[in-house]
C-alpha cells in the first residue's frame, strides 16, 4: 500500500529517506513530544534510520502530507497493525503551522477513504492520549467514536473506532 494520494491542497506520498529532513523537524516538535512521545530522532542519521524501520515493517503505511502549492512538507498519515488492536489504526500530526487549517482532516480522509474502498476494511480505529484535545476534536470530526480506554507498556490510550463501510 505505497500509494500516492492527492486532495484539493495536498500530495500524501509514501515515507522516503529523502523526507529525513522533515521527520527530524516534526519528531522533535512540542507537540509530538507530549502527545506521541520521544523516539529519540535527534539527528539527521537518526531520522534515516527511523524512515528504513517503517518502510522494513510488514502493516506500517506513513505518508507524509506536502502542500501543493507550495510542495513543503506539512505533516504525516500513518496506517499501521499494532499488535494490541484488533484493526488497523490511523494517526496524523503537523508541524504546529500547519493546524487549524483542515489539513490533517484532508489528508486523513484520503487515506481512509482508500482503505475503505480499495482494501476493504470495515473498522479503522485511533489512539491518542486525554489531553489531546485538537486529536479527539479531529477523531469525531472523522466520524470516530470512543471505544474504550486501554493500558499499554507506556500509556493509557483513547481507543477510538469508525465503521467505514456504509460512508462518512
Amino acid at each position: 500500500m505505497r500509494n500516492t494520494f492527492e486532495t484539493q491542497r495536498l500530495t500524501l506520498q509514501p515515507i522516503c529517506p529523502k523526507d529525513a529532513a522533515f521527520i527530524l523537524q516534526l519528531l522533535n516538535t512540542e507537540g509530538w513530544l507530549q502527545f506521541i512521545g520521544n523516539r529519540q530522532v535527534n539527528t539527521q542519521n537518526d531520522a534515516l534510520n527511523y524512515i528504513d524501520k517503517i518502510l522494513a515493517t510488514e502493516n506500517l503505511y506513513y505518508w507524509t502530507v506536502t502542500l501543493k502549492s507550495n510542495g513543503v512538507p506539512a505533516g504525516l498519515v500513518s496506517y499501521m497493525k499494532r499488535s494490541y488492536l484488533p484493526h488497523f489504526d490511523i494517526g496524523f500530526a503537523f508541524l504546529h503551522d500547519y493546524h487549524g487549517k483542515g489539513y490533517a482532516f484532508e489528508a486523513t480522509t484520503a487515506v481512509l477513504t482508500h482503505v475503505s474502498t480499495i482494501l476493504h476494511h470495515q473498522y479503522v480505529l485511533a489512539t491518542t492520549v486525554s489531553g489531546n484535545a485538537a486529536s479527539i476534536k479531529l477523531l469525531e470530526r472523522l466520524n470516530f467514536c470512543y471505544s474504550k480506554t486501554i493500558e499499554t507498556e507506556n500509556d493509557q490510550l483513547l481507543v477510538y473506532v469508525r465503521k467505514l463501510h456504509g460512508g462518512f
